[in-house]
């Protein structure tokens, strides 16, 4: 029935969204990561077993950032990093687990970061990004809409669409 459908796509939905706030008891603690690497990677796994469950194509894209070690934003401090040190270093991992879970599940991987990493650094923080380090500017937007639909092209999922 439409409800049951709805009902499941909702619980995809809701997975997707405690994928990237993650929910924790501890935030009076101090700093913590939203969603720890081990969670990131089964939240990934799970999200990926629900999709082709119910017939969704999977696409996973790495995450781009013109953060360089040595020159991290000091508003992240007061967010979930204790150490600013680590940020390069921990949002590598996190790209690392979406490559090897793309790998693993077999499903289609737009890399956005490997696109980004062969740009100058300069030009990254410049050009690409705002000061942030995450928010594209609309020359960067631009690379990401012409590496996604080469992507989509590639893995034949634009033709599926366009159907």
């Amino acid at each position: 029935s439409m409800f049951f459908q709805m009902q499941k796509y909702s619980r995809l939905a809701q997975l997707v969204i405690r994928a990237y706030v993650g929910i924790t008891k501890e935030e009076e603690k101090g700093p913590l990561l939203r969603v720890s690497p081990e969670d990131f990677r089964s939240n990934l796994n799970e999200m990926v077993r629900l999709a082709e469950e119910n017939d969704i194509a999977v696409v996973l894209l790495t995450a781009p950032t013109s953060h360089e070690k040595g020159r991290e934003p000091d508003y992240l401090k007061l967010r979930h990093l204790d150490d600013l040190s680590t940020l390069t270093s921990l949002h590598q991992q996190y790209v690392e687990i979406v490559r090897e879970v793309a790998g693993h599940e077999q499903v289609t991987l737009c890399d956005l970061a490997r696109v980004f990493e062969n740009i100058d650094p300069e030009r990254l923080r410049t050009e690409f990004f705002f000061e942030d380090g995450i928010h594209l500017r609309p020359k960067g937007d631009a690379i990401i809409a012409t590496v996604l639909y080469q992507c989509l092209e590639q893995s034949g999922l634009l033709n599926r669409v366009l159907r």
